[in-house]
């Protein structure tokens, strides 16, 4: 295996280089490195009597340490005809901390949905916001985030389908659900995302038939933020979670109540590209990398740069390492949450389901551009998966499982326009030819590529400095 991990390639015009990202050096990894057992230590110390950190934060946090670091095994890409080669380091596979998988799961999730799950049709997005004293039994119990979802989807369907003029009453609507846990500032704030066929479906004799809503306008989602008021705290009242008397002074509340409801991003049938966009914005991860910095040349503090300024003005915020790894322990799911789900026509056990997804698929200049993309790397891409018009949804889905090792590949030339299985020398087609796991055959292949044999490992823990005493506090969300 002759070469480094760096392979260069012409592709559609961009000049593109494919390069081990290298996560040792981001601030993020850092971060974690060093503080990691630290943030253990003093979170048991503040709990003696039970262990305060869930072995799922404990887990994911470490797994992030060994993510894209080649000591821990990799894959080798050969090309039979100049000898050139690369290697791909291993993923942790993590939710909610790692930001190299978070994004290849927001771009599998969005492309799935348009190739086998969402129809050719046009999309709406629609957002909900609870006020801060629910969102506390959202981001603890997966029971209320069932149950709100429910009410809220149910009521949407209602609107929908009452304004798409000539719907049958039998007809529903499909939808698919994004789950956040934090905002844009690394604070607490569970809410959905959902992106919904902007109109019903019905079945028309063996084939579904879309009814487009007309007749949305913003009276509409101004009376179904209320409806959803009333229900969603008539859902708290019922379960327990809210006394009667605390939901009427709620219900008195102005401005909403606290309650917020946005639907007006439409997009068409024919811009599937931006479909698929919309997509990747509703699955993307609550954390963004690129925000993250050190605040001063001492490492001591970092700081995070908002997505746009708050209510309040502020644009960043200062954190110290405790803090930030006590946020981000916040906003890791536990693994039994379901961060995107079904509904409506979409639903796994929807009788119509099977006939709306018929009507699934990408773009055509992006199915052509996937199986050029495919063909120059030497794969045989699954084109027969991607025509909506061949094959019922199940032989799809069971053909897409079979290709699931060329997900990465194919994924690069869909989201980043390279193709990562040319020779970047002969411009000949490279191959997959094995994993690296053992430990000895590991180092030697790295010795040989003059790259780092041994992981980086996390600092020991470390007594508190002065300034980050009043960070050791209530240790509540994770009792």
């Amino acid at each position: 295996m002759e070469g480094s991990c760096l392979v260069k390639e012409q592709y559609r015009g961009i000049s593109v280089a494919y390069r081990r990202r290298e996560p040792e050096k981001t601030v993020l990894y850092q971060v974690v490195q060093q503080n990691l057992e630290t943030f253990l230590c003093r979170m048991r110390e503040a709990c003696p009597d039970h262990d305060p950190v869930p072995d799922y934060v404990e887990k994911t946090f470490r797994s992030y340490l060994e993510c894209g670091i080649m000591a821990h095994g990799f894959g080798r890409c050969f090309c039979p005809s100049c000898k050139q080669g690369f290697a791909v380091a291993y993923s942790c596979k993590t939710r909610g901390l790692c930001p190299s998988c978070n994004g290849k799961r927001m771009a599998i999730t969005a492309a799935h949905i348009i190739d086998y799950v969402m129809p050719r049709v046009p999309v709406r997005q629609v957002v909900l916001s609870v006020p801060r004293r629910l969102r506390w039994y959202l981001h603890r119990d997966p029971n209320v985030v069932s149950g709100v979802l429910h009410v809220f989807l149910r009521a949407l369907s209602t609107a929908i389908r009452r304004n798409s003029p000539e719907a049958p009453r039998e007809a529903k609507m499909g939808a698919v659900s994004f789950f956040h846990r934090g905002g844009s500032s690394l604070n607490v704030h569970p809410h959905f995302h959902n992106v919904v066929a902007d109109g019903v479906f019905a079945d028309g004799n063996g084939r579904a038939v879309f009814y487009p809503a007309t007749e949305l306008c913003e009276d509409v989602w101004a009376r179904l933020q209320e409806t959803l008021r009333k229900r969603i705290l008539k859902y708290f009242s019922r379960h327990g979670y809210l006394d009667d008397d605390v939901v009427q002074d709620m219900l008195l509340l102005e401005h909403g109540g606290g309650f917020s409801l946005h639907g007006a991003v439409r997009i068409d049938d024919s811009d599937r590209e931006g479909q698929e966009k919309l997509l990747r914005y509703c699955a993307r991860p609550v954390f963004s990398q690129d925000r993250l910095g050190w605040w001063n040349e001492q490492k001591q503090q970092l700081v995070y740069q908002f997505q746009r300024p708050l209510p309040d003005g502020r644009t960043h915020e200062i954190l110290s390492a405790m803090d930030l790894m006590k946020r981000l322990a916040e906003l890791i799911p536990p693994p039994w949450i379901n961060m995107v789900r079904y509904y409506g026509a979409l639903a796994p056990n929807a009788k119509i389901r099977e006939q709306v997804v018929m009507l699934s698929g990408p773009s055509e200049a992006l199915r052509q551009r996937l199986q050029q993309a495919a063909e120059e790397m030497g794969l045989d891409h699954h084109e027969d998966t991607l025509d909506s018009k061949t094959g019922s949804a199940k032989e799809k889905k069971d053909e897409a499982r079979k290709r699931a090792s060329k997900t990465w590949a194919v994924l690069m030339a869909r989201i980043f326009e390279f193709l990562p299985l040319i020779c970047p020398r002969c411009g000949h087609e490279m191959k997959m030819v094995g994993f690296i796991v053992e430990s000895e055959n590991v180092r030697k292949v790295l010795e040989h590529l003059e790259l780092p044999t041994k992981a980086p490992t996390p600092y020991p823990p470390r007594a508190p400095p002065q300034m980050d005493l009043e960070y050791v506090g209530t240790v509540d969300w994770l009792e």
